[in-house]
């Protein structure tokens, strides 16, 4: 239509005012521009306003619950040189704290002092309190989302609710050691987990006396949840509630290679004990592999069968034959042998990331925080990050894990006829130097075990 009116008027201006009168409504499309203009700048302003309500709520989720600016807005307005502490809100919620703070250490009369020059002294809205945990590793998202089970719980302003007439001393990794009564009070609550299908307990597999009952009241105490077993056990239940538990509520299962091979445990073929929401478990997937000295392990399941299964009573004179021990002892270095290779064969089927090797001698020894160190893995290697950090709740598990009803103490109390047997006093050499042959060969050395000290074989 342009081309015709251009060819009609053969003038280029004239050419416009044909155009303005086929087309009148140009002169509308003209006006919107003005309005065009104004939609993008309402548009832009609407979208300004969004992400400024966005950063507030972030900054509100993440802030102090109790008055002062949220930590995203605090952090937006020192960006450009300013001072929050003006903010009235910020001064109430650190007084708060402070009150707070000195009336749950009640009794301790520095305590509520410390707590007024910590308010006084504070440059920052959001005060930070001191922690319960004397790790700083752990993020507060990562304590958020990890399911913990703790006698005290953090709210959001991460403020420490500490329970009656506890001391703060537990809490930190620098303080005298604590007692048993201590230990209780904070880190002796146990619980069961919430029942999962899509999860399966850890396997504490070992062989018999090589101090799985030890480990498992360890992991108990380090993570506070209970630990399970594949079979039962009547004498353990009161030390460990968790005994007759095979599922997903508990953290971990004990099981020896003796009575369920691998093939058993990587398919699930195990006893009906372990199910799983009415459903046996299809097969476990983790696995924590217990070593012992083999002397040592063997000679420690010897007394517990020679006592009717008691963990606790040692062989005693009279009761001890030279003959059967020595006959059992040989046969029982074949099974060490055999479980060594299970050992071997979990390792090869199993995922490394899954797998995980600990020593009866590391848990025991107390040169420079070693067993603590190897209890923290072993609860990190459970999935418990934030207890795993805990320093004073390791501290703690092996103060509460020292239990006379689930251990030997090796001594003759002097009030019995009889006395107390020792390993010293049932391994002659010949019976040594047998039972090391199957050892070594077996693959024990490669474990780093030797043979008895003062003890050489040809």
């Amino acid at each position: 239509m342009l081309g015709v009116h251009i060819w009609r008027e053969k003038k280029w201006t004239d050419a416009t005012k044909a155009l303005k009168r086929s087309y009148p409504q140009g002169g509308m499309l003209r006006r919107s521009g003005l309005v065009i203009r104004i939609l993008g700048v309402c548009t832009c302003l609407l979208i300004i306003s969004i992400i400024g309500m966005f950063l507030l709520h972030l900054g509100m989720k993440n802030g102090d619950s109790k008055g002062g600016p949220p930590r995203a807005v605090s952090s937006f307005v020192a960006g450009f040189g300013l001072d929050t502490r003006a903010d009235a809100g910020g001064e109430n919620a650190s007084t708060e704290y402070a009150e707070r703070a000195a009336s749950s250490t009640a009794g301790t009369g520095s305590a509520g002092t410390d707590a007024e020059s910590s308010s006084s002294s504070s440059s920052s809205t959001t005060t930070k309190p001191s922690k319960r945990k004397s790790s700083s590793k752990l993020s507060s998202s990562t304590r958020t989302k990890k399911a913990t089970i703790k006698i005290a719980h953090s709210h959001r302003s991460e403020t420490p609710i500490l329970p009656p007439q506890a001391s703060t001393a537990i809490i930190t990794s620098d303080s005298s050691p604590v007692s048993k009564e201590e230990c209780l009070a904070h880190y002796g609550t146990r619980n069961f987990l919430e029942s999962d299908d899509k999860r399966t307990p850890a396997v504490l597999y070992s062989y018999p006396g090589s101090g799985n009952t030890f480990a498992r009241l360890l992991i108990d105490y380090g993570t506070g949840i209970y630990t399970g077993a594949m079979f039962d056990d009547e004498r353990l239940v009161e030390a460990l509630p968790g005994q007759e538990k095979c599922d997903s509520t508990v953290i971990a299962v004990k099981a020896h290679p003796v009575h369920f091979k691998p093939v058993h445990l990587l398919s699930g073929r195990v006893t009906k004990k372990c199910r799983r929401e009415g459903r046996l478990i299809k097969g476990f997937e983790r696995y924590i592999l217990l070593y012992r000295d083999p002397f040592a392990a063997i000679w420690s399941d010897y007394q517990r069968r020679l006592n009717g299964g008691s963990h606790s009573k040692e062989a005693r004179e009279g009761r001890f034959s030279e003959e059967h021990f020595a006959e059992v002892a040989v046969r029982w270095a074949n099974d060490y042998v055999d479980m060594l290779n299970d050992f071997k064969m979990i390792e090869r089927k199993v995922r490394k990331r899954n797998v995980m090797k600990v020593t009866y001698e590391d848990l025991m020894t107390r040169e420079g925080g070693k067993r603590e160190e190897v209890l923290r893995e072993m609860v990190l290697f459970l999935g418990r990050d934030e207890e795993g950090e805990d320093r004073r709740r390791l501290e703690c598990a092996f103060v509460l894990a020292d239990r006379r009803d689930t251990r030997r103490s090796g001594k003759d109390a002097g009030n019995q006829k009889r006395k107390v047997l020792t390993r010293e006093d049932v391994y002659t050499k010949e019976l040594v130097c047998e039972m090391w042959e199957i050892l070594e060969e077996g693959g024990a050395a490669e474990m780093g075990y030797r043979l008895p000290e003062g003890i050489m074989c040809d």
